[in-house]
C-alpha cells in the first residue's frame, strides 16, 4: 500500500493530464457546439416562464412544441421537474440556446473548480490530489457538461452546505441546502438529522430559502404548473413509473428497471419481482440503520446520516442517470474525513472510479446480458458497499 502512495505521489501530475484529457474531449468539446440534448429542458422553461406559460412545460406535446422554436432538432421532458427548475437558467434566456449552453458549461466547470477547493479543505489534501479525485467521476462529470446538465453546480452547494456547517455559518449552510433542496428535494431528508443534532439555524434557513423560492415560482409561474407537477410526481413516485411510463429502459439503470425486466424478458412472476425489489431495500435500510448506530454519540453522526441517505436515494431511484452519481462524492468526502485506515480510502476510491468509467466500457461490448448490462448500479452497488461496511469497521473514532 505505501508503494502505491509512493508511486502515486510521484506521478500524480501526470495522472492529472491524463484525466483531464477526457474532461475536455468528451465533456466540454462533445458539449460545446449541441444544444439538442437535456440542456433545453431547462432554457425552454425559463421561457415558457417568462412568457407566462410555464404549465406548458407539463404537457409533452406543448413542450416539444416550445423547443422546437429553439431547436427542431431537439426535444425534451420536463414532467419529473418541479416548477423551480425554470429558474436556473432564467438569467441565460437573453441568449440563444447554444449561446446559453456555452455559458452554462462554464458555470458547471467553475463549480467544479469550487468543488476541488472543497475537497482540499474537508480532505486535508493537495489541491492536485483534490483534482484527481474529481476528475476519477468519468463520465459521470463528462455527461453532466456533454448534457448540459445542472448537478455539478448541485453538488458544489452541497458540498459548501457541509463546509460551512463545519465552520460554523448555519446561515451559508441552511442556505445553500435550501437552494439544492427547491430544485432537487434531496436535502430536505437532511431535516430529521439536523433536528436531532439540534441544528435549528441549518433546518430554519434551509426551510426559508426553499420556501421564498418556490414561493417566487407560483407567484410568477402561476398555480397551473404546481397542480401539474404534483400530479405528475404522485403518479410516477407512487407506481414506480418514471415519466409517466413504466420504467423499462436500461439507461435508467435502477433496481425498479431490473425488476421490471426480469419480469418482461424472463417471465419472472409478478410476487418474485415485488420480493426481489423488497429484499433490495431491506438489505440496503439494514445497513444504514446499523450505521447509525454505530456512530450515533459520535461527532461524525451528522455527516454520516446525511451522506448514507443521500446513497440510499440513489439505491431507490426509479430511474437513475450517470450524472446523479455525482452525489457519491459528498460520501466519498465524507469517508476520506472519518477513515483512517489507507486500504479502505484506496478501495473506495477505486469503487467511485468504477462508477465514471466501467459502465461505459462495458457498453461498448454491446452484450447481451440483462445482469451485466446494469454495470452502473452495481457500480453504485459496490461503492455503497464499500462506504458502509468501511465506516461501520471504523474502529476508532471521535466521540
Amino acid at each position: 500500500m505505501n508503494y502505491i502512495i509512493i508511486k502515486y505521489n510521484k506521478y500524480k501530475l501526470i495522472l492529472l493530464f491524463i484525466l483531464l484529457l477526457p474532461l475536455f474531449w468528451f465533456g466540454i468539446k462533445a458539449g460545446w457546439n449541441k444544444a439538442n440534448t437535456d440542456f433545453p429542458n431547462y432554457y425552454v422553461s425559463a421561457q415558457l416562464l417568462i412568457k407566462g406559460h410555464l404549465a406548458d412545460a407539463y404537457n409533452v406535446n406543448k413542450f416539444n412544441t416550445a423547443i422546437d422554436e429553439y431547436n427542431s432538432e431537439a426535444s425534451g421532458l420536463f414532467v419529473m421537474y418541479p416548477p423551480t427548475t425554470a429558474l436556473l437558467t432564467l438569467g441565460l434566456t437573453p441568449f440563444n440556446l447554444l449561446n446559453a449552453k456555452r455559458i452554462w458549461i462554464l458555470i458547471s466547470l467553475i463549480a467544479t473548480v469550487a468543488i476541488v477547493f472543497l475537497l482540499k479543505s474537508r480532505c486535508n489534501i493537495d489541491k492536485t490530489s483534490a483534482a484527481v479525485i474529481m476528475l476519477l467521476s468519468g463520465f459521470s462529470l463528462y455527461n453532466d457538461l456533454m448534457l448540459g446538465q445542472v448537478y455539478l453546480v448541485m453538488l458544489a452547494l452541497m458540498l459548501l452546505g457541509w463546509h460551512a456547517l463545519e465552520q460554523n455559518k448555519a446561515i451559508l449552510s441552511g442556505m445553500s441546502w435550501g437552494l439544492v433542496a427547491a430544485f432537487k428535494f434531496l436535502p430536505l431528508f437532511f431535516i430529521p438529522f439536523l433536528l436531532l443534532k439540534k441544528q435549528y439555524k441549518i433546518t430554519f434557513f434551509l426551510l426559508l430559502t426553499f420556501m421564498i423560492i418556490h414561493l417566487f415560482t407560483l407567484i410568477i409561474g402561476g398555480t397551473d404548473a404546481y397542480n401539474s407537477f404534483f400530479q405528475v410526481f404522485t403518479a410516477n413516485y407512487l407506481h414506480g413509473k418514471v415519466a409517466n411510463q413504466t420504467a423499462l429502459s436500461m439507461q435508467y439503470q435502477s433496481m425498479e428497471v431490473f425488476a421490471n425486466l426480469l419480469s418482461q424478458l424472463s417471465q419472472w412472476p409478478n410476487w418474485s419481482v415485488n420480493l426481489l425489489k423488497i429484499i433490495w431495500k431491506v438489505i440496503w435500510l439494514c445497513l444504514v440503520f446499523l450505521l447509525w448506530r454505530k456512530y450515533f454519540n459520535s461527532k461524525y453522526f451528522l455527516i454520516v446520516s446525511l451522506t448514507s441517505i443521500t446513497l440510499i436515494l440513489l439505491l431507490f431511484e426509479n430511474g437513475s442517470a450517470s450524472y446523479h452519481l455525482l452525489f457519491c462524492l459528498f460520501a466519498l468526502m465524507a469517508f476520506l474525513q472519518i477513515v483512517k485506515d489507507k486500504y479502505w480510502k484506496i478501495t473506495l476510491l477505486l469503487a467511485y472510479a468504477s462508477i465514471g468509467f466501467i459502465p461505459v466500457l462495458i457498453s461498448l461490448l454491446h452484450l447481451d446480458n440483462l445482469f451485466v448490462n446494469f454495470s452502473r448500479l452495481w457500480c453504485l452497488s459496490f461503492f455503497a458497499g464499500i462506504f458502509f461496511i468501511g465506516l461501520y469497521k471504523q474502529s476508532k473514532f471521535a466521540k
